[in-house]
Order: structure tokens, then C-alpha cells, then sequence
């Protein structure tokens, strides 16, 4: 500090405070992992810091603490990024920040179990320059003034330094375009009004958008982009609705039954009831998962196995940023979740060919245990199809939410009271959480006393153990009921989760359904969009009826393989039919 009071004490500051925001966003950089390119993350760092802070070269001393809630916002800002970066693979968009729906105890807990000393030593820095700042305040000579022309001459050497960021992002672009003849490579950094008004695909601005690639300010500004114009309908030009329509016809006829024996049985199936059990964090790969030579889920295991079972277990999720509200989204609609934002939260009142309006059964209800606020499920409810919501209020009313009891035996328990007065055929949609991260339901046994000599992993198993025998127990009742034979149960998992340490990617989920008229155990790599089609089909649902989604049923001849090309494909159509809301539209 002495070496920058000599320099003189308010331009010290501006260079220290450079400095600390210019290192917070280098370790925000380095805690997710990514690595740290002189010419490229540090000069746009730089740039970020200097623009930023630039205002600090015309406020007097006394003012100058404008710096200090800055760094604060953008380190608290940082960090929380950080922790979504680590859950969810991506950043946090500012979206998420401004809906209130996000603050509440489900998002606390997760993301204090994801908190590591990366995380710590960002605000650490943020407190360390807050004691700084406060000591050369209070040692400072009252004489520390700069002169105008050094104060114009800083601010727009901040400006310039920005701009130098700039200019190397660009013949960054330049180069990796002549080398790779990627076209949209020069556009990442200016393709905003193209995306919005649908002319590119959305994986190139996800590209752009949900990470620093160009520095912290310009992410910034598409991030409040998208704010502003995320409620703004797209409108779809006469070509694009044209490919809009082409593409789920082909979908449609692509994913069509041929088989008809299996169309008969499918036939069978229409005036049951369906029940649709989504499961939170169900991954796959444990499923039938043994400890001293017992299996921890027996229920699971036996159920794949049995006769009348569709099951595959190698479904790969394809929820982003929505998480959960996503894998909802995707069951009920047939649509990919938008690429930019959360679906939920900015097209809650789209109108969608549903499950519950195609099926069209004489009443549908939606089961959850979270406040309906969450995830705007009293909107989408109603944007869904269904007739009904039971949400935790009406839980804690029946006196159901108890600690004591968990909460997946809560829901299935209030769910049986209701299923059993519905008018036939019904259909009802149940969503668990006990097996939300950080894995912590005080109704479990083993978990009752706390977490603290218990891993992650042995968490989740412990919480996939109660689940399988709370679904053994529910399965019994609808049996007692007489509610189980006339009924089509499906188990889905909502998304998969990280429970192991230092495994990271995307891990397999798994969908099974009861009592079809046809096994089948499917271990190819099959799509969690699959499951809007091959509930239509279970249901009998006549295959060139209309409207099947984007995913391809399971229960066609053959299933095709298909990689991440196809699917940004789709997923381009799927995020105009949303934006546009074209079903309301057309």
C-alpha cells in the first residue's frame, strides 16, 4: 500500500481495486475448471476490471467506496455461479436471480453442500480488499486529489483497455475461422438478435452466453438481453412455421407403431387409468446396486423384470438449466427446454399439446410436495392439462408433512387418499423429492441423525433404499384399492444427479412402465424425449392422430441411434415451437 500511496493515494486505489477484481474473476476461472489463456481469459479480465471500475476515476476520496459493493455484487455473484456451475454444468443466469421462486430452502441447502475452499477463497479476497480499502481510508492525507487531466486521461485508458479486449476477442474469432472454417464462430459474440428472432440454432448463443468467453461484462449485457426480452414472443416467418410443421410430421410418421400386434395390445390400454411416478435424481447405474451382497433397490429391480414391463435404462437426460421443472416439461409436452433461460419460468402460461389433454382422461391431477409457488407450478399445472394441483400446503393441511415420516411417503400417502375417489379413468402425475441433493430427508433411516459421518454417496443410496420400499408400499395400496390392474404406471426419473466424488458428465436415467401387455427391456441409448411418444403409444393413442413430440417411441420396430448433431436440430425446433408459442398460434 505504501508503494501505491507514493504513486498518489486515489489513483493506488483505482489500480489496487483493478487489480483485486481482475484476480477474483482469474479464480472464478480456475474453480470451474477452466483453464487460464494469457491472451484471452486474463486480457479480457482486465479489460472487464479496468471498464467496470472506470467510474471510480471521477469520484472524489470520499466516494470512492463505490468500489467496494461492486466487488461484493460481483464475487457473490461469482461464487453462486460457481456452485450452479458444479450442480448443473453451465452458469447461472441472471434470470434465476430475479425470480423469486428460486429463493428458497431447496436451493440453500443444495448449494451449501456444493460450497468448497475455491468458493471461499473468492470471498475471501472480496473481504480482505474491504479491510484494505477501510484502513487506507482512515490512514490517508487529506490531500489526495487528482487533477481533471489525470482523471480523463484513467477513464478513458479504462475504456481503451476494454476495448483492446475487444479487438483481441475479435482476431481471436479471425484466426479460429480461417483455421477451422467455422462460420458461426465470428458471430458468438454479436448473434443475440439472431438467435431471438430464430435464424440460428440456440446451442451457438448457449455457446456464447453461458460462459466468459468474451469476459465478464459482455455476458453480462446478454444476459440482461435475454431478461428483457425473454418474455418477448418470437415471430415465426412463413418458411419457419413451414419447417416447424414438416419437422413434427416426419416426427410423427417416423416414430409411428408398424407392428400390428402391438397396436392391438396398445389398444387394450385406453381406458386405463395412468399414474405417472417422476422420480427425482433416479440414476440408472444404481438400480439393482448391491451392499453385503443385498440389492438396495429390490422393488426396482423386480419390477424391470416382471411380465407387462417396459423398461430402458440407458436414457440419457436432456433437462438444462430448468432442471427438474425441465424433466417435467419434457414428459408432459414432448418439447426440449429453451436453450437460453428457464422454460418454466419465462413460457409458464405457453399453451402445449400435453399428456393430459391428448389422453383426454375424465379428470388428471398433479402431485407434488414443494410450495406450488416453486417453478411456477400453479401456472404451468393449468398450461399442462391438468385439473388439478395438490401442492405442500394441502399436504401440512392433511397433517401428511412430517419430518418424521419423509417426504416421498408423504406425497405417496396423500396421493392414495385422492386416487382412490377419482372419477375413472383418471390420470395423475406424482413427483418424489426425497432424493433431492444434498440427499438430507430426515425421514430416512440412517439419516435422521445428521450428515456428518456420511458421504454423499452413501446418502443417495440411502435415500434410493427408502424410495424403492416407499414405492413397494405405494404399489401395495393401489393393489388393495383395486386400482392397480386397470392402471399403467410409470416410473421416470426427472434428471440425473452427481453423487459420487470426482465423476463428473451426464449419467443415464431409466424409465419403466407397469402393466403394458408387452415386455420389453431396452438397454440401448435411448432420449428422455422418447417418453412423450411411448406413453401415447402404451396408451393407445392412435399414432397418426396428430401431435407426438419430438422423441421417438420405444416401441417402434427399431429405435435410431442419434447424436448431438440430430438433436440440435430438434432442439432448434423445439425453442421456436416454445418462444413463439406456436401451438396457441396455430
Amino acid at each position: 500500500m505504501k508503494f501505491l500511496n507514493r504513486i498518489n493515494l486515489q489513483s493506488g486505489y483505482i489500480i489496487f481495486s483493478v487489480f483485486t477484481l481482475w484476480l477474483i474473476l482469474i479464480l472464478y476461472t480456475i474453480d470451474i475448471g477452466l483453464n487460464v489463456r494469457l491472451f484471452y481469459n486474463v486480457i479480457y479480465f482486465i479489460g472487464d476490471a479496468c471498464l467496470i471500475l472506470s467510474p471510480m476515476w471521477f469520484l472524489e476520496r470520499k466516494s470512492r467506496w463505490y468500489s467496494v459493493p461492486v466487488v461484493w455484487l460481483i464475487s457473490i455473484y461469482l461464487m453462486a455461479s460457481a456452485v450452479y456451475f458444479k450442480y448443473w454444468g453451465n452458469l447461472l443466469p441472471l434470470v434465476s436471480i430475479f425470480d423469486s421462486s428460486n429463493w428458497n430452502h431447496f436451493v440453500f441447502e443444495s448449494a451449501w453442500h456444493k460450497i468448497n475452499w475455491r468458493d471461499v477463497v473468492i470471498i475471501l479476497v472480496a473481504a480482505i480488499y474491504t479491510v484494505l480499502s477501510f484502513v487506507c481510508k482512515t490512514k490517508a492525507p487529506t490531500k489526495s486529489s487528482l487533477p481533471n487531466k489525470y482523471r480523463i486521461i484513467g477513464f478513458f485508458g479504462s475504456i481503451m483497455m476494454w476495448m483492446f479486449a475487444i479487438f483481441v476477442d475479435y482476431m481471436h474469432m479471425v484466426r479460429y475461422t480461417r483455421w477451422f472454417n467455422n462460420e458461426y464462430a465470428t458471430e458468438s459474440t454479436c448473434n443475440l438478435d439472431s438467435y431471438l428472432n430464430g435464424r440460428i440454432e440456440p446451442s451457438v448463443i448457449a455457446d456464447s452466453s453461458s460462459s466468459f468467453n468474451s469476459g465478464l461484462v459482455w455476458y453480462l449485457v446478454r444476459q440482461f438481453s435475454y431478461i428483457r426480452l425473454s418474455h418477448n414472443r418470437l415471430d415465426l416467418s412463413k418458411e419457419q412455421t413451414e419447417e416447424i410443421k414438416e419437422a413434427l410430421s416426419r416426427q410423427s410418421a417416423t416414430s409411428a407403431l408398424t407392428d400390428s400386434v402391438t397396436a392391438c395390445i396398445m389398444s387394450d390400454n385406453k381406458d386405463k387409468n395412468l399414474i405417472f411416478i417422476i422420480v427425482e435424481s433416479l440414476n440408472a447405474e444404481e438400480i439393482g446396486h448391491k451392499i453385503d451382497e443385498r440389492s438396495i433397490t429390490p422393488i426396482l429391480d423386480s419390477l424391470i423384470n416382471a411380465q407387462g414391463t417396459i423398461a430402458a435404462t440407458f436414457m440419457m437426460p436432456q433437462i438444462k438449466s430448468g432442471g427438474s421443472s425441465d424433466g417435467q416439461l419434457i414428459y408432459n409436452t414432448g418439447l426440449l427446454p429453451v436453450e437460453s433461460g428457464i422454460t418454466v419460468q419465462q413460457y409458464d402460461k405457453n399453451r402445449y399439446h400435453s399428456l393430459a389433454e391428448i389422453l383426454n382422461k375424465t379428470h388428471s391431477a398433479e402431485f407434488i410436495v414443494e410450495d406450488g409457488i416453486l417453478w411456477n407450478h400453479r401456472s404451468t399445472t393449468k398450461s399442462f392439462g391438468y385439473d388439478k394441483l395438490f401442492e405442500m400446503n394441502d399436504l401440512k393441511t392433511a397433517g401428511l408433512y412430517r419430518n418424521e415420516n419423509g417426504a416421498d411417503h408423504a406425497i405417496f400417502t396423500f396421493a392414495l387418499r385422492h386416487l382412490k375417489d377419482m372419477p375413472l379413468p383418471f390420470y395423475a402425475e406424482i413427483t418424489t423429492l426425497s432424493m433431492h441433493y444434498p440427499f438430507d430427508d430426515k425421514g430416512i433411516a440412517g439419516l435422521e441423525n445428521g450428515l456428518a459421518n456420511i458421504n454423499t454417496e452413501q446418502r443417495y443410496q440411502l435415500s434410493l433404499k427408502y424410495f424403492d420400499s416407499e414405492l413397494g408400499l405405494f404399489l401395495n395400496n393401489l393393489k388393495r384399492l383395486g386400482l392397480y390392474d386397470n392402471s399403467i404406471i410409470i416410473i421416470a426419473s426427472d434428471h440425473d444427479t452427481e453423487y459420487k466424488v470426482n465423476i463428473r458428465g451426464k449419467r443415464p436415467i431409466c424409465f419403466i412402465a407397469l402393466n403394458t401387455g408387452i415386455t420389453k427391456h431396452i438397454t440401448a441409448r435411448t432420449w428422455q424425449a422418447d417418453v412423450f411418444p411411448t406413453i401415447l403409444d402404451i396408451m393407445g393413442v392412435d399414432s397418426t392422430a396428430g401431435y407426438r413430440g419430438l422423441g421417438h417411441s420405444l416401441l417402434s420396430d427399431s429405435i435410431p441411434e442419434r447424436g448431438d448433431d440430430y438433436w440440435a436440430t430438434v432442439r432448434g425446433i423445439s425453442d421456436r415451437i416454445i418462444r413463439s408459442d406456436y401451438f396457441n398460434r396455430n
